[in-house]
This record gives C-alpha cells, sequence and structure tokens, in this order.
C-alpha cells in the first residue's frame, strides 16, 4: 500500500487493527506500508478488505496491492536487471494495480534506455545513481498507461518475498 507523506499510518498500529479484524498471520515490514497477512480470499477481495478496514480504522483512502506468493516467484524470475554487484537498493520493483494490454501502451521513456524492463503488472527500474536522482517512473506510469502504482525497491522487494515464500 501506499503511504508515507500525508498518509501517515504506524505499522504497529496497522497490525494490530488487521488482527482484530480478523487477518491471520500479520506481519510489517519497514513503515512503508509492507504487509504480509494470511488469506483465502483472492487478490482483489483482499485488496478491498484492507482498504476498506484501513478507511474505517484510520480514516485513509489507501490504495492497496496484493502480490501472492506466486506473483513474487515470477517477480523474481522476471527480474534480469537483479544482476551480481548491483546494490538492490538501487533497483526499483514498481507494481502495477494490473497487468496492462501491451497493445496500444506508451512506450517507456527512451531516456531510461536498458535501465528499464517491464513484465507482467512490474515494472524494474535500475538507477546507477541511486533512487533519488533517477527519473520518477511511477508518476509516469499512473499517467501514462492509467494504471495505479507503488514503488519499493530490490532489497526491500526480496524481504517481502522471503516472508511470504521463504528464502531461495
Amino acid at each position: 500500500m501506499n503511504v508515507g507523506g500525508r498518509n501517515k499510518l504506524p505499522m504497529a498500529a496497522l497490525r494490530s487493527t488487521l488482527a482484530e479484524q480478523g487477518f491471520d498471520e500479520v506481519t510489517t515490514l519497514l513503515q512503508s506500508g509492507n504487509v504480509v497477512v494470511a488469506s483465502e480470499l483472492e487478490p482483489a477481495a483482499l485488496e478491498a478488505a484492507l482498504s476498506d478496514t484501513i478507511s474505517q480504522s484510520f480514516g485513509l483512502d489507501i490504495t492497496t496491492f496484493v502480490l501472492s506468493g506466486a506473483d513474487l516467484t515470477t517477480m523474481a524470475t522476471a527480474n534480469t536487471l537483479d544482476q551480481p554487484g548491483r546494490d538492490p537498493s538501487r533497483l526499483v520493483t514498481i507494481v502495477l494495480s494490473d497487468e496492462p494490454d501491451t497493445k496500444g501502451l506508451a512506450p517507456l521513456p527512451d531516456a531510461l534506455g536498458d535501465d528499464v524492463l517491464h513484465r507482467g503488472r512490474f515494472v524494474f527500474q535500475w538507477c546507477p545513481e541511486g533512487i533519488s536522482n533517477a527519473l520518477p517512473l511511477t508518476p509516469w506510469l499512473e499517467r501514462h498507461w492509467s494504471r495505479e502504482a507503488t514503488a519499493r525497491n530490490w532489497r526491500t522487494m526480496t524481504k517481502l518475498s522471503a516472508l511470504v515464500v521463504g528464502s531461495p
């Protein structure tokens, strides 16, 4: 989920609230809205349930993005920008609200060259000069691909994956 800036949401309070609402095995990672829960709900239903709980409990209208263990496994194998010797904090994974149809899709900015890769619901961006010095791709994707998006560095995504599917 996208938290931060104007959407402050303490992770301890979120864990407690989700557990009280019946979500199982609630774990958070960092302070940036990374939550792992066990659920039998389909992804769209889980996204709605999480968003509703946050709205009712915290008064925040936050988009949630649900990734299953299978999604995270796909993500890991699709990211060919993850190469030995690269700092994982400089590799961004952007998760799209849904997989876009590539027919008629605006091409990714030429300025990114080979430092960007689109695979399904994921866009990977290598930022050799650091994330803060890179082209902010998430707003571009939201505007040009009409998808909501959230971004995390590769280190965070691999930690989330380890929580969900275990260590490689």
